[in-house]
């Protein structure tokens, strides 16, 4: 890190009126996504406190890389979390975006599981 990166990270960090709206902003997205994602036949998500969504799929057909591939397809990444310690089933991993992404997300979610 230079000096001009280390002045810009501590003049960040200073800014506490910007860190309470991104940290108010991840934890309303972050609502929003277990909601919508827990509403879905057969979906899964777990409590966070971090900026993303663990979500299982536990129909026994849904597949997480299936899933995943479809949402890559749609320019969204994911992380396919299945066969990680301690898991087992279909899980992936999702990042709190803004709403648009978070909605569209979803929505990609949706058409994958019809499938």
């Amino acid at each position: 890190m230079n000096r001009l990166t280390a002045i810009g990270a501590i003049a960040a960090l200073e800014d506490t009126a910007y860190l309470d709206y991104v940290k108010h902003e991840i934890e309303k997205g972050r609502d929003y996504l277990e909601k919508a994602l827990a509403a879905l036949p057969e979906v899964r998500t777990f409590p966070s406190k971090t900026n993303f969504v663990l979500t299982q799929f536990t129909n026994p057909n849904a597949n997480s890389n299936d899933i995943a591939h479809h949402l890559l397809q749609n320019g969204i990444i994911v992380r396919d979390y299945t066969g990680k310690a301690g898991l087992e089933g279909q899980f992936i991993r999702i990042t709190v975006g803004t709403q648009q992404q978070n909605e569209t997300c979803v929505n990609a979610i949706k058409v994958a599981l019809e499938r």
